[in-house]
């Protein structure tokens, strides 16, 4: 894949998903869980480097798996789960996500 597609395809999923999480939600889902500022400030701050536009000084390429896990991300939230609880255990793994509630018509 170019490495301008990659760049595009993990800027509009990162996109979507900061419509619905703050940018700290998704440092703590690309640092594994990792409640320590430190952590998440890093991981904050490699993703915005990839988001700036190309020709910035400061952009960094997405890489295939930036790339894969922006997207399922993404996919996961187009299929109802709620990321927000997405919970990891001390060593990375995924042990809980859930799914958001269906609002009831009435």
């Amino acid at each position: 894949m170019d490495q301008k597609v990659k760049n595009q395809v993990y800027v509009n999923a990162i996109s979507r998903l900061q419509n619905w999480y703050t940018q700290f939600e998704l440092a703590r889902w690309f640092s594994l869980g990792e409640s320590n500022t430190d952590s998440k400030r890093i991981a904050r701050t490699s993703i915005n480097r990839k988001l700036y536009p190309e020709g910035h000084p400061g952009k960094r390429g997405a890489n295939v798996s930036d790339v894969l896990v922006a997207g399922l991300l993404d996919h996961l939230h187009d299929e109802g789960y709620d990321l927000s609880t997405l919970q990891f255990d001390a060593t990375g793994k995924v042990i809980d996500l859930k799914k958001r509630p269906i609002k009831k018509g009435g």
